[in-house]
């Protein structure tokens, strides 16, 4: 295999696994209206990485206020923070 060829081979492996970053968001209300938004947490989805059956985190966070946690993705998340604030996922 050819220099070129190997290193597009393996930039497209690694594009196939790469984690994702992604944040969250919680939306500022001011009279039924979104007025602002703050960053939530950071985060690195993992879950293309993970072996099928795995119990490791497929999300790994971090908030602006030093919190670390970790959740099954991006996704779920999303859903651990939406029971207590109002909270859009966006990916970098």
């Amino acid at each position: 295999m050819r220099g070129d060829d190997e290193a597009k081979l393996l930039r497209e492996l690694a594009e196939g696994v790469r984690p994702r970053p992604f944040v969250l968001y919680e939306l500022i209300h001011e009279d039924d209206e979104v007025v602002d938004a703050e960053v939530c947490v950071w985060g690195l989805d993992l879950t293309a990485q993970r072996a099928p059956g795995s119990d490791d985190p497929g999300a790994v966070f971090v908030s602006p206020h030093g919190m670390l946690g970790n959740a099954d993705s991006a996704e779920s998340t999303l859903e651990m923070f939406a029971l207590i604030h109002d909270v859009r996922l966006v990916w970098l």
